[in-house]
C-alpha cells in the first residue's frame, strides 16, 4: 500500500499592515477662530460683538498606536502647531480695533478607531490642548481720535478638543492622515497697561481646523 501523505498545519502569515507601533508626522491645514469678547471699563461691563480670524499653520507631531481585535485601534499622541490664524477685535462699534493672531497650539490626547480596511483607519479623537495669542496696539478707526501707548497684551488659553478624521497606510510604514478638530477654550481676562480708567478685555476662543500630515509609523 502506497504511504499516506502527511499533512502539516501552514504556519499563520504574520499580519500585514500591522497598525501597532510608535510614529512622527508633519503637515499643515488651515483654521478659522471665533471669540466671544466682553470688555469692561472702570468696571462697567461692556459686551461687544465676536471676533472672527483665520490663516493657515503647520503642525509636527508624536504618538503610539496599538491594533488589538483584529480592526481596532487606540492610541495617544501630541502634536503642536504654529499658526497664523489672524483676526480683528473691534471695540465700541469698530471705534477702536486691535489685532488678535493665534500665534500657537500644542494637544495631547488620544483616539479610538476601526478599520474600514487593513489600510484604512476611521478614528476619533480628543483630549487637552493650549493656545497662545498674540495681541497688538490699539487703534481709534474713526478720525479725528488717536490712541498711542496702548496695547492688549499676549494671551494663553487651555480647553479642550474633540475631532475625527481618516489615515491610510500607503506604503510600508508611511500613511497619510486629514482630520477635523473643534477646539473650546476657557476664558481669560487681560488689562490694557497704562488706560486710565481701568480697561480689560475678557475673551474665550474657538477655533476650527482641517489639517492633513504625512506619517510614519515605526513598526
Amino acid at each position: 500500500m502506497a504511504a499516506k501523505p502527511m499533512y502539516t498545519k501552514a504556519p499563520v502569515a504574520p499580519q500585514a499592515n500591522s497598525w501597532t507601533g510608535w510614529y512622527v508626522g508633519a503637515g499643515g491645514g488651515y483654521g478659522a477662530s471665533n471669540i466671544d469678547h466682553t470688555s469692561s471699563l472702570a468696571g462697567t461691563a461692556i459686551p461687544q460683538s465676536s471676533v472672527d480670524g483665520n490663516g493657515w499653520f503647520g503642525t509636527v507631531q508624536v504618538g503610539g498606536d496599538y491594533q488589538f481585535a483584529s480592526r481596532w485601534v487606540v492610541g495617544a499622541f501630541g502634536d503642536f502647531d504654529l499658526s497664523n490664524i489672524n483676526g480683528t477685535v473691534s471695540e465700541l462699534v469698530s471705534i477702536t480695533n486691535f489685532p488678535l493672531k493665534q500665534r500657537n497650539a500644542y494637544a495631547a490626547g488620544a483616539r479610538i478607531g476601526f478599520l474600514v480596511t487593513p489600510q484604512i483607519l476611521s478614528y476619533v479623537d480628543g483630549g487637552y490642548t493650549r493656545a497662545n495669542f498674540d495681541g497688538g496696539s490699539l487703534s481709534f478707526a474713526t478720525a479725528p481720535f488717536t490712541a498711542t501707548g496702548f496695547s492688549v497684551p499676549n494671551q494663553a488659553y487651555d480647553g479642550y478638543f474633540l475631532g475625527g478624521g481618516i489615515e491610510v497606510m500607503v506604503y510600508r510604514g508611511w500613511s497619510v492622515k486629514s482630520e477635523y478638530r473643534f477646539a473650546r477654550y476657557t476664558s481669560s481676562t487681560v488689562t490694557v497697561p497704562n488706560a486710565t480708567p481701568a480697561f480689560t478685555e475678557t475673551l474665550k476662543p474657538t477655533v476650527q481646523t482641517g489639517r492633513m500630515s504625512l506619517v510614519y509609523k515605526f513598526n
